[in-house]
């Protein structure tokens, strides 16, 4: 029984590309392709408070649409 040579597994290429190169790449044969996502909690983190809207300047009959007037919500798109 004739014993094959250890093989040495090849370093992975790893390429920053745009989101156009990347699904050409993959489609390419014998590509595999991976993603990463790193994003940091301060800037993805979204809070769960939300701070009372100031409607002193606002006529009564609009406080019952003070969440359009909301800073915290007006970040944030409607369902849709």
């Amino acid at each position: 029984m004739q014993l094959l040579p250890p093989v040495t597994p090849k370093k992975p290429r790893v390429t920053l590309i745009n989101a156009a190169a990347y699904s050409r790449a993959c489609k390419l044969k014998g590509s595999q392709c991976f993603q990463l996502w790193i994003s940091l909690p301060k800037i993805m983190g979204r809070s769960t408070v939300t701070n009372p809207v100031n409607l002193t300047n606002l006529p009564e009959e609009y406080h019952d649409f003070a969440d359009v007037f909301s800073k915290t919500k007006a970040g944030k798109l409607a369902e849709h």
